[in-house]
């Protein structure tokens, strides 16, 4: 996932063209939020909690916002 500095993984490259296609649409405005989870054994947990073994999260089919994972911790960047 995260590769090493001579072989990126696919979490640097996807946010490196991220932010690459952001940077090249000036003209427009964009609002980057981040979680980080962990799917095991179809168990979703979230990394960003301090105790998130004991955390399960669930799928839900949001009307705006589609397929997302409920009570998942989102921070701005």
């Amino acid at each position: 996932m995260t590769g090493k500095h001579e072989q990126p993984g696919l979490m640097v490259l996807i946010l490196r063209d991220l932010f690459y296609e952001i940077q090249n649409n000036q003209d427009r405005q964009f609002e980057i939020k981040m979680s980080y989870v962990e799917i095991y054994n179809e168990v979703i947990r979230d990394l960003l909690l301090p105790n998130c073994k004991d955390t399960y999260l669930d799928l839900r089919d949001d009307p705006v916002k589609g397929v997302c994972i409920n009570g998942v911790t989102e921070y701005n960047v």
